[in-house]
């Protein structure tokens, strides 16, 4: 089964008059059977919806046959992308996300006539990692990847922790005066907790290292993410 995974991005300004007004566009821009691209709209809450970005592409395929005849027939795919948009940061979350997701987002940005700034950010693992376990999410970070290790004006590094026990305060003593940067970790939940192994990065992206139902997986990102922004 299939990894479920999400990827953040942050909207600059954005209050919930954008938010109203991209929520409009998304209504009024439904997909239907004549639309080269359009919305589906899955579920809606003063401060938050879900939908779906649906684009049709056609194209011709030629296929020669024995004879050497050459016969064009039309092929139909659509190209579909699920998200989330909130009010509090992140501001869009994408789930599953595909190799290519930018006309979804200019497309919600030019929806706020360019105004609001879309992009992913650096974001700090570590913080995110408390705010779970703060939260009631209890388990251990068994697993880390340190990057731009600085030993000295000539030196840089890597490196990667891992353990069966919670190697955060591993890497300060490892690094006690080194600047560095934590690319991601990989957290084991408490039976408890009743969810698998989960990858936070650096760049917004989060990873369950094994599938779980997908109301399950919405659930935790709703949630999480409203701690995120208290």
């Amino acid at each position: 089964m299939k990894h479920r995974k999400a990827q953040c991005f942050f909207c600059s300004p954005y209050d919930r008059k954008n938010h109203s007004k991209i929520e409009n566009e998304i209504l009024q821009n439904e997909f239907t059977q004549d639309s080269s691209w359009g919305f589906r709209m899955l579920s809606r809450r003063s401060n938050c919806l879900q939908a779906v970005y649906i684009e049709k592409l056609t194209y011709l395929e030629k296929v020669i046959d024995p004879f050497g005849v050459t016969s064009e027939f039309e092929r139909v795919s659509y190209h579909q992308i699920e998200f989330q948009l909130s009010t509090y940061p992140p501001n869009i979350l994408i789930f599953q996300p595909p190799r290519n997701y930018r006309k979804l987002i200019n497309q919600l940005a030019q929806f706020v006539d360019y105004k609001v700034v879309i992009e992913s950010k650096n974001t700090k693992v570590f913080d995110w990692v408390d705010l779970l376990m703060k939260s009631g999410m209890e388990g251990i970070v068994t697993k880390v990847n340190v990057d731009q290790i600085s030993y000295d004006k000539l030196t840089t590094g890597k490196l990667t922790l891992i353990g069966h026990h919670d190697v955060r305060e591993r890497v300060h003593q490892l690094l006690p005066e080194t600047s560095f940067f934590i690319k991601n970790a990989k957290i084991a939940f408490n039976k408890t907790v009743n969810l698998p192994d989960v990858e936070i990065f650096a760049n917004g992206r989060i990873i369950f290292k094994s599938s779980i139902p997908i109301e399950d997986f919405k659930t935790f990102y709703d949630t999480f993410f409203q701690l995120t922004a208290k």
